[in-house]
């Protein structure tokens, strides 16, 4: 359909086989309800004169004890939603954010220091968790601490009572606040951040604690004392950006929706059916002929055969430019259910 729609469109039919045989038909388009036209992936920031030491200077000794001295243009665009806007946000990029989060939990700390902080991630918590214990270690409220949920309800409700910051896998926060109408200190929680979206459609859970985090914000915000729950969905790259927005209570501009080409590094994606090993390995062999690659397969089964016929094709190389052999076997390494597994059979070893 042409952009602005025409009120109406004229389908002419025309046989082939008779002359003059021609008919008409108009198509009235003047009532036609269309969806919402998709949200595309947003662009990167430009701004190169954003001062991160001059908007942090209201947290003293926050800028310092950052693990960068600077944000990456993703995260120069979605600065000012999370830091200066008390707004939900979806930071959606092909690249990890660590500083986006230290943002929403240093803001929530100085603005509401007796609120609670919530990261539910599934992958490198413990790294996380390391750093936030570092760099907010001065806003954190004296006689409280960093902490994590570990599956147990009773150390997990003590760990609530005593923790400012909390991080919890899915399931662990799920099931803690299952029953939040009638525990103060789930209500006391001013900041959920998701880490790991993308994860939604293989763990229920996620789905759960949003959808119950929406439902006790809406609480909050009509009690006497009305306050909210701000919600930071960190994500990969993804498509139904307007659904979520709607879902999680986002503006849309404050979701944030990068291509899978807006990183420091470009990735080069090339993709390509087939089966079998062979077709495989040549096309491993014409696309990364001299660089180091990763093969994700099915069984181990497969990954012996796919190992097998790389040693073979590197050898036959080697003979036929009179190279020596000793080094192949070693430099072969395949990932077997995403984990590095080294074939034992061929003397390959690990990447």
């Amino acid at each position: 359909l042409l952009d602005p729609i025409p009120p109406a469109y004229f389908v002419t039919l025309v046989s082939d086989r008779w002359i003059q045989s021609e008919a008409r038909v108009p198509v009235m388009l003047m009532n036609l309800v269309l969806p919402d036209r998709p949200v595309g992936t947003i662009e990167l920031s430009q701004d190169r004169d954003l001062d991160l030491q001059k908007e942090l200077e209201g947290v003293p000794g926050f800028f310092e004890r950052l693990p960068t001295n600077g944000l990456s243009p993703a995260e120069t665009t979605a600065f000012s939603a999370v830091w200066k806007s008390e707004e939900n946000v979806l930071f959606a990029s092909p690249e990890p954010s660590t500083v986006l989060p230290l943002l929403a939990m240093a803001r929530s700390l100085a603005m509401n220091p007796s609120g609670k902080i919530v990261y539910v991630g599934s992958d490198q918590m413990d790294q996380v968790q390391r750093m936030v214990e570092d760099v907010l270690a001065d806003l954190i409220p004296e006689g409280k601490s960093v902490g994590a949920l570990t599956g147990d309800s009773q150390s997990d409700l003590k760990c609530l009572e005593k923790c400012s910051i909390i991080f919890a896998s899915p399931i662990h926060w799920e099931q803690l606040s299952r029953r939040w109408k009638t525990r103060k200190n789930v209500l006391a929680v001013s900041l959920l951040i998701v880490d790991g979206l993308q994860w939604m459609s293989q763990d229920q859970a996620i789905e759960v604690i949003l959808s119950r985090t929406r439902f006790m914000s809406a609480f909050l915000e009509s009690s006497p004392q009305p306050r909210k729950v701000r919600i930071i969905a960190l994500s990969c790259s993804v498509a139904p950006v307007r659904d979520l927005a709607c879902w999680l209570g986002i503006p849309l501009a404050a979701c944030f929706n990068f291509d899978i080409d807006a990183r420091s590094c470009r990735l080069a994606i090339q993709i390509q059916g087939f089966t079998g090993v062979r077709p495989s390995i040549k096309v491993l062999h014409r696309a990364v002929s001299r660089a180091q690659a990763i093969i994700f397969v099915a069984d181990r089964r497969e990954a012996i055969e796919t190992a097998a016929g790389l040693v073979a094709l590197k050898t036959a190389e080697a003979i036929r430019n009179n190279l020596s052999t000793d080094h192949i076997t070693e430099s072969v390494g395949v990932a077997l259910d995403g984990k590095v597994d080294s074939v034992e059979q061929f003397k390959s070893g690990r990447i």
